[in-house]
């Protein structure tokens, strides 16, 4: 039997097909893949190109084998490949800007480029963002194509700044400053939409404190993107989000810095070594609280930002032989789809997850518990890492625990990135 789209499936591809450039938006767990390609399908699309993630090649590869009706795909694996001969070529992210492959990419004709995980082309002095979107005289990649469309679950990583450069894409004439008679630039998009104040670390640079005049840019964004959140298309349970407190007789010392600048800190070097501390001290002490958790939990995703701790969680499960999976940036493709299965099928009861390798393309639904050892600096992040439960095939409640050290500096980050979380969750 051929697979069927769902109602809202339905209506994002005539919401793509129907637009020359477009943002899908959807939240994490809605299908935008399977989307996106009969979208395709819609405009008679003979050639494609999908840009996404190196850890979501192989899903996109299968995504095309079950809906897709092009004869051929091609999997670009070398920034040196010029020879683009697939009715579909996939390319990942780290390969967009590499000189020899963006010749070839510019040679081609693509009836429809299909950029996944569009966040990642934030940050408008980013190499492959230049590529992607040109700068100065140059062009972007996809300037002349007939369709891009764009896909993430999370348009907005950090806060409305974010969304410059794809505003800046999908309305041809940007946003125009009626006093200038000009688009903005990408600090007048962060001050119109963004309240601030300055940093006494950085001249010239700003600290976001919140959002102004959402409801303009939620007009704005309105002219070409769609995003639709689970609970009004799917029959999912709820998701929590808690904060637990560990305690400890020793931590780390920490630094003299201003904990609300997130930014600021996540550039601080000596920062950047009292938050490995602590996520090394956060995973001694989550061994005890996993085998507590796990008296009644079944099985349980843990995330965490550095191998340090994964390896010292590892290690406190061996000691407690409690059976368990990992993936971090080292695991092969392969290999990632085999701890995956076993995880969902099979006994062991936690996968230990490094936030940045599998906050994506993976479905890990036997758990219905997350911890968070250590967070992103990026909200958008652990909200991908937590939608790795919270999707279709859950049928119990979501909850996503994050642990911090009671008393230091580590507790006000946590707060402080809930905070953030607040302020993108109020222009959805």
């Amino acid at each position: 039997m051929d697979p069927q789209l769902y109602p809202h499936q339905i209506s994002g591809v005539n919401f793509l097909s129907s637009r020359r450039r477009a943002l899908l938006a959807d939240e994490q767990g809605l299908g935008k893949t399977a989307t996106a390609i009969c979208a395709a399908k819609a405009v008679g699309a003979r050639r494609v190109l999908v840009v996404c993630p190196t850890v979501v090649v192989a899903n996109w590869m299968q995504e095309f084998r079950t809906w897709g009706s092009h004869n051929s795909v091609q999997r670009v694996t070398k920034g040196m490949d010029t020879k683009l001969v697939g009715d579909v070529v996939i390319i990942p992210h780290s390969l967009i800007a590499k000189p020899t492959l963006t010749n070839a990419l510019r040679r081609t004709k693509w009836d429809v480029v299909i950029v996944d995980e569009a966040h990642a082309f934030r940050t408008p002095t980013a190499q492959r963002t230049r590529a992607m979107f040109g700068h100065g005289s140059i062009p972007g990649l996809f300037y002349d194509v007939p369709h891009v469309w764009y896909l993430t679950g999370t348009p907005m990583m950090n806060n409305p700044s974010d969304l410059w450069t794809l505003v800046r894409e999908c309305i041809p004439l940007g946003i125009w400053l009626p006093t200038i008679g000009r688009p903005m630039n990408h600090r007048e998009f962060l001050t119109t939409f963004c309240t601030t104040r300055p940093t006494p670390f950085a001249q010239g640079q700003l600290i976001v404190t919140g959002v102004k005049n959402a409801d303009r840019l939620k007009a704005i964004l309105a002219e070409f993107t769609l995003r639709r959140m689970k609970q009004d298309h799917l029959d999912l349970p709820p998701k929590i989000w808690e904060q637990v407190a560990l305690e400890s007789a020793i931590s780390p010392t920490a630094p003299a810095v201003d904990i609300t600048d997130l930014d600021a800190l996540r550039a601080d070097a000596t920062f950047a070594e009292y938050r490995r501390a602590c996520g090394s001290l956060k995973a001694s002490l989550a061994v005890e609280y996993l085998k507590q958790e796990l008296e009644s939990e079944p099985k349980i995703v843990v995330a965490a930002w550095h191998r340090d701790a994964l390896d010292i969680l590892g290690l406190g499960l061996e000691e407690a032989k409690i059976p368990y999976r990992r993936i971090d940036g080292s695991t092969p493709t392969m290999d990632r789809g085999i701890a995956v299965h076993e995880f969902q099928h099979a006994s062991p009861k936690v996968m230990l997850c490094q936030i940045q390798a599998a906050g994506v393309g993976i479905t890990l639904t036997a758990a219905r518990r997350v911890v968070f050892v250590e967070q992103s600096w990026l909200p958008g992040d652990n909200a991908q890492m937590a939608d790795r439960c919270h999707r279709i095939g859950q049928t119990g409640v979501v909850v996503s625990t994050v642990l911090t050290l009671r008393g230091t500096a580590d507790a006000e980050v946590g707060a402080a990135l809930m905070r953030r979380t607040a302020m993108i969750a109020a222009l959805q």
